[in-house]
């Protein structure tokens, strides 16, 4: 929200309002709740996508795209090799979002796709997230766990990359930790990201134990959720029509094609696993756009991209990579994929009307300004 403006609205706004009424946001009396139980919200989603008449199949991995040339350098996915327990199946398509959060269906089908910053090519941390409960107090205080953390830390006590606490009230004496760094890592290589899990378990563990034994409150903690994988904040990112910069996002440009606003600001912890975060906010009271062309990826005609890996600087994902904002692109990609297959074009902005998108978004509730 941007002064008292929702800026998420759309599907997103409708998962949060059925999470509200099925008493699964912990927050729902504020105007905009933001604590939900991620448990449930599970369950809300398989609800939602079944409604809406999806196939699902869980437990499976794209390995493979097949193309064709269309002409030019421009090229269509066919079909994607999907591998599971069972075998290798196919799911063929007239037009594919690649909502892999990696950009796998892209990087597949050959188009170009970055990673990390300019110039080593680093990319931010994961985080492996953990929950406490049955806390003997009744308002955690971050600056406490902090203090003691970093004077645990120059003692040479506790072995942790940051030096602060980021930790959220979970409501009925808990707390939720966003407490680990795991960064050096390529987390979209099989053996990278099993190295890195082991590290992020070993993070979160030497900081449980830690609070367990130095803060007051914490002596009789039950650790109630390890992330059963790890938070990843930066993979691949498609190179697109368009490539979103920071200089736009901060400068609160309004892109003729928008398909989404937000205004959470550049946020980058440091890719070499530092506990400094580089964090530059948005004018208060102001927002910035999505533009469509940013997912779409150069030279491929029938897919779209929805969530983080969108056609961005390094710099710019930071900001844009979080779950209100994924939500709204996929939002858009799903509407755009729609209108392009009723209207048999490709789903670039020469072929397709972007002023038929924003009219379906708006008319589904979503906040285009």
């Amino acid at each position: 929200a941007a002064g008292g403006k929702r800026l998420s609205g759309g599907l997103f706004k409708e998962l949060n309002d059925r999470m509200a009424a099925a008493g699964y946001m912990h927050d729902a009396r504020r105007e905009f709740p933001s604590r939900f139980d991620p448990a449930m919200l599970r369950c809300i989603l398989d609800e939602m996508v079944l409604e809406a008449g999806v196939q699902l199949l869980f437990h499976g991995l794209v390995n493979a795209v097949h193309v064709e040339n269309t002409g030019g350098r421009n090229t269509r996915v066919k079909d994607a090799s999907i591998q599971t327990k069972a075998g290798t199946t196919s799911a063929s398509a007239r037009y594919f979002i690649d909502a892999t959060g990696d950009a796998d269906i892209v990087f597949h089908a050959g188009g170009k796709v970055e990673m990390g910053r300019e110039p080593d090519k680093l990319v931010q941390p994961a985080t492996l997230n953990f929950r406490m409960g049955n806390l003997s107090l009744l308002k955690p205080a971050r600056p406490v766990i902090a203090a003691k953390a970093r004077a645990e830390k120059a003692k040479g006590n506790l072995l942790t990359p940051r030096d602060d606490c980021l930790a959220f009230d979970a409501g009925d004496r808990r707390l939720h930790f966003n407490q680990t760094r795991v960064a050096g890592f390529d987390f979209t290589d099989p053996a990278g990201m099993t190295a890195a899990e082991i590290e992020g378990r070993k993070q979160a563990r030497r900081f449980i134990d830690f609070l367990r034994s130095k803060v007051p409150g914490f002596k009789h903690a039950v650790v109630e959720g390890l992330g059963t994988q790890l938070g990843i904040r930066e993979t691949r990112r498609i190179v697109g029509e368009h490539v979103l910069t920071e200089q736009e996002l901060l400068g609160c440009v309004q892109f003729p094609d928008r398909i989404g606003l937000g205004n959470y600001p550049v946020d980058i912890h440091d890719p070499k696993g530092s506990s400094s975060t580089d964090i530059r906010h948005v004018p208060a009271g102001k927002w910035y756009s999505i533009p469509y062309r940013s997912l779409v990826p150069r030279g491929i005609t029938n897919v779209l991209v929805a969530g983080r890996p969108i056609s961005a600087t390094h710099v710019a994902h930071s900001a844009i990579r979080i779950l209100p904002i994924c939500s709204v692109i996929g939002h858009a990609a799903g509407v755009a994929a729609g209108l392009a297959s009723k209207q048999d074009v490709s789903i670039a902005m020469k072929d397709l009307h972007v002023e038929e998108i924003q009219a379906i978004l708006k008319q589904q509730g979503a906040v285009l300004e």
